[in-house]
């Protein structure tokens, strides 16, 4: 499976990847929400980044929270 393709599933696997490298703290709140497809490859940007990255900043950390919040919409 390549996650260059835009799907719910790559979402939903981009989204637990980015959420587990970050250790963020409401990573239950992340399993919950999703992407329009439009805004695919912005997250594809954002995962790509996270994962090449050993360390964060704290500007980063709360800029790319900033950024997923942004493109995410909560799960109906």
């Amino acid at each position: 499976m390549s996650l260059e393709t835009p799907s719910h599933e790559n979402v939903t696997i981009m989204l637990k990847e980015i959420t587990t490298k970050l250790q963020m703290i409401n990573a239950e709140v992340m399993a919950h929400r999703t992407i329009n497809l439009d805004d695919y490859e912005d997250l594809y940007d954002m995962y790509h980044f996270v994962i090449k990255r050993t360390t964060f900043s704290t500007n980063e950390l709360n800029m790319l929270a900033e950024e997923i919040g942004k493109i995410t919409i909560a799960q109906k």
